[in-house]
């Protein structure tokens, strides 16, 4: 599909970012003043393009993730050019003191750009001196085993069919004659959030669960299917090796505690964009000392900022700021994460007194519950808006056909 003029104006905005980004690492010296002026620039593309969005791409569901990742970019711009001042030559200089001695071999200005337009967006820093350390492992029981490439190549494969697949089924078209009864469920509202309040019916619950397991497969899918599909480009074209592209999510099997889901289990991408920032405000701005308080201020920050980062998103699906609950869906995991640690300081022994496996389901049972609770006011508006706009949307008949399901 060709793109009109207002398409290609906010892509190019959009593309300007990590790579003025890129450029900046790899000629500026850390401490240049020309650093911050790019972070200006940045700012103002995005505020640009998040005007445009809405209406250059009002056909396609993808606006919204292109303007949540757009103020992502922004977030990682900051860390990469003014927080953890990245450069080409700390990149040389950590590789010659390990293994790898990949840019050792190529200091070529090409390979030099190449590698730091990359780094914008290699958001977890991989073989990098700035990785974070929450990176799962190609498997879970064999530290440091790193996969052949086509033993690597195949996964991919498996990976990107699996999500096309997910993607196909667990979406439905709006014009699905037995969907009205089922939307008809839904409440937009925030009274979502009291239950009493909205009158909730067993039928009701059932459906809200299905449309938010469908939601959550379509959601992860999305982000499996396009990183392996980059991950199988890169490594076939030779740009990378299987050792740059980790898995991008950990095992479900960790989804036992709402720390454990935002830490462990979910994909990590903001994690040092938002946590880095974070931490400049209270540790280099406001010089808090370390501690509680200041680990309490990190939580409020970084939920706030993600909150922040899908309303954004939403605005781009076409769901108002008034309409959106995405502040409150990620706000709410702030006491919720706060209730597990006070948990798990005040009842320590009792929970290790209990076994294993009843500890593990009680976690599932809790996370369950928590996001049957949190997550509607999120996901509501966004599928009531997919659904009046006439665009596929999460199924509440899951991988199934309605006429199976209603012949």
């Amino acid at each position: 599909m060709a793109l009109n003029s207002e398409q290609s104006i906010a892509l190019t905005q959009w593309f300007l970012i990590p790579v003025l980004t890129g450029w900046t690492i790899a000629f500026a010296p850390p401490y240049s003043k020309i650093r911050p002026a790019l972070i200006a620039i940045a700012i103002g593309l995005a505020c640009s393009f998040q005007l445009q969005v809405h209406q250059a791409f009002s056909s396609t569901p993808a606006r919204g993730p292109l303007a949540a990742m757009c103020w992502v970019n922004v977030l990682n711009a900051i860390d990469l050019i003014m927080l953890s001042r990245v450069s080409y030559d700390a990149q040389v200089s950590w590789e010659m003191k390990s293994a790898q001695r990949r840019m050792v071999k190529s200091t070529s200005q090409w390979r030099r750009s190449v590698w730091c337009i990359g780094l914008t967006l290699n958001y977890r820093r991989i073989n990098t001196p700035w990785q974070i350390r929450a990176v799962p492992a190609f498997v879970k029981d064999k530290l440091g085993y790193v996969p052949d490439r086509w033993v690597f190549l195949r996964n991919c494969m498996l990976n990107v069919g699996g999500s096309l697949l997910v993607l196909h089924f667990f979406a439905i078209e709006a014009d699905d004659p037995h969907l009205p009864k089922f939307i008809s469920e839904l409440s937009g509202s925030r009274m979502v959030l009291l239950p009493a309040g909205e009158k909730w019916t067993a039928r009701r619950l059932i459906i809200q669960s299905l449309f938010m397991v469908s939601f959550g497969f379509l959601f992860r899918a999305a982000i499996l299917g396009m990183y392996n599909l980059l991950a199988m480009v890169c490594v076939i074209l030779g740009v990378h090796r299987p050792i740059d592209w980790p898995p991008i999510f950990g095992s479900t099997a960790d989804m036992s505690s709402l720390t454990r889901v935002w830490g462990i289990a979910w994909h990590q991408m903001f994690r040092k964009p938002v946590i880095s920032n974070a931490e400049f405000l209270l540790f280099s701005v406001l010089r808090l000392p370390r501690g509680l308080f200041s680990k309490t201020l990190r939580l409020i920050i970084t939920f706030f900022t993600s909150g922040i980062i899908h309303l954004l998103m939403d605005l781009g699906f076409g769901v108002s700021a008034d309409q959106s609950g995405a502040l409150w869906f990620f706000c709410l995991h702030i006491p919720g994460i706060m209730l597990e640690d006070l948990v798990r300081f005040t009842c320590h022994r009792m929970i290790k007194q209990v076994n294993p496996h009843w500890r593990l389901l009680i976690g599932y049972i809790w996370v369950s519950l928590f996001f049957l609770w949190s997550a509607p006011v999120w996901l509501n508006p966004i599928i009531l808006r997919l659904y009046h706009s006439g665009q596929k949307l999460p199924s509440p008949f899951l991988m199934f056909e309605s006429s199976w399901l209603f012949s």
